[in-house]
């Protein structure tokens, strides 16, 4: 009777309230709360604060930073800042000091100052053919006048021309002599001139030279030409002269001696010059000795009066 007046009577009156309250204050709200805050609140809680927050901080903090800073600062700083200065300082300073300062200067200065000394040059070379080849007519001193070492140094700078025969040394002698007369007797101002100081020509094609079949000089022709200067002592070398012509210049000075070695002459003509002084004898003898045809009027000349062929 008591179960069955519970039911009925919560059902109809006041006995309806505290049934309701009380199963729903304790049963319904009681059990939802104490679930919620205890079973939902601190799990959620402590396995984030507790379960998540510490497996996070301890495997993440600690693995990357310690393998993070000692891994790459060591590393990069021990490699990177220790062998770069060493091989870099070491490697490129001092090569490049040792080598430039040292090594350059001595090779340029030797290189600039030693073959000079140590070894002639081509126009050396040239100058000492040209020595060895006048010595025997011109003498061990040779050159002894500055003429001479002029024409000498000239002809060793710019001559390419060189005998067939380069033993016949008369061949190197003529051409120095005939390039002394040009010089001496003012070649530079005479009205014709082709030929002369030509580097790569003969002298036996130079304007009024002759030359017999071994190119030897047999003749020399220059008269109304504007010769002006002295004749050259070095003339008596051309010793197979026949014919000199030189009338009718302004030549002066003194007749050389050394023509008077020219025994192969048969003709002098020096009429109407600006000579003067004593003819001398070597030149006089010349008429007597080989029948040298001597022809020396229109200068201020003193001969001897007693010789035929010497017209003075």
């Amino acid at each position: 009777s008591l179960a069955s007046a519970t039911p009925s009577t919560a059902g109809s009156g006041s006995p309806t309230v505290s049934p309701t309250l009380v199963p729903t204050t304790t049963g319904s709200v009681l059990p939802t709360l104490v679930p919620t805050s205890t079973d939902s609140v601190p799990p959620t809680g402590v396995s984030t604060s507790t379960g998540s927050v510490p497996p996070t901080s301890v495997p993440s903090s600690p693995p990357s930073s310690a393998p993070s800073i000692v891994a790459t600062k060591r590393p990069t700083r021990s490699p990177t800042l220790v062998p770069t200065p060493s091989l870099s300082t070491v490697a490129s300073v001092r090569p490049t000091r040792s080598p430039t300062s040292v090594p350059t200067p001595n090779p340029s200065t030797d290189t600039t100052l030693r073959p000079t000394a140590a070894g002639p040059t081509e126009e050396a070379r040239a100058r000492q053919v040209w020595i060895d080849n006048l010595s025997p007519f011109l003498g061990d001193d040779f050159p002894s006048t500055q003429l001479q070492s002029d024409i000498l140094n000239e002809l060793a700078a710019t001559d390419n021309w060189a005998p067939d025969d380069t033993s016949d040394n008369h061949l190197w002698m003529e051409r120095f002599v005939l390039s002394l007369f040009f010089e001496s007797c003012g070649g530079d101002g005479w009205n014709l001139s082709g030929g002369w100081r030509n580097p790569n020509s003969d002298a036996c094609d130079w304007f009024g030279v002759s030359c017999d079949s071994s190119n030897r000089v047999v003749s020399l022709l220059s008269q109304f030409n504007g010769l002006e200067g002295t004749l050259p002592s070095e003339i008596g070398l051309l010793n197979a002269l026949t014919r000199i012509g030189l009338q009718t210049n302004r030549l002066r000075g003194n007749i050389p001696a050394e023509i008077g070695r020219l025994t192969d002459l048969e003709f002098l003509d020096l009429r109407n010059n600006r000579l003067e002084g004593r003819v001398p004898a070597a030149v006089e003898n010349l008429a007597v000795s080989s029948g040298t045809s001597i022809l020396l009027r229109g200068n201020d000349l003193e001969c001897t009066d007693n010789i035929s062929d010497l017209d003075c």
